[in-house]
């Protein structure tokens, strides 16, 4: 099954500088948000999350990182995000479902570490039973 896809430039560079700023996005059309503004904003969001850069390359001079270390760096670190967007995506399923309050408190935080193809979730607090398969703690 195919995806449709509508990307506006225009737009977009809109929404992107909104979101360094601070301010408001609205939805393109009707005052409603449709598929096409959702997914554009999910891709704006990744976007500027992945422009911050992996958080170890803080104290790193990556002009003297041989070029192969970098770009395993940096696929590691899309992998860490992408693996957090999921974990957080499927949260809110579970919020939406009415089975968050069960697993987790109002507020819980984790890390996630994207290895050799899979990620791993390290929790940190607000988890109320351990992590199960059906919680996502690490895929394939």
């Amino acid at each position: 099954m195919a995806i449709h896809v509508r990307f506006e430039k225009e737009r977009m560079a809109d929404v992107i500088v909104a979101l360094g700023n601070g301010r408001a996005i609205q939805p393109s059309a009707d005052e409603r948000w449709t598929a096409d503004d959702l997914l554009a904003l999910a891709g704006a969001c990744m976007c500027v999350v992945l422009s911050h850069g992996p958080q170890f390359h803080r104290n790193i001079d990556v002009t003297k990182t041989h070029p192969e270390h970098r770009e395993a760096i940096d696929l590691e670190f899309f992998g860490d995000v992408h693996s957090a967007i999921e974990w957080v995506s499927s949260r809110c399923f579970d919020v939406v479902d009415g089975d968050y309050d069960d697993h987790f408190e109002p507020i819980h935080e984790l890390a996630v570490i994207w290895h050799d193809g899979r990620s791993q979730i390290i929790p940190q607090r607000g988890f109320k039973c351990g992590l199960g398969d059906e919680h996502g703690a690490s895929t394939e």
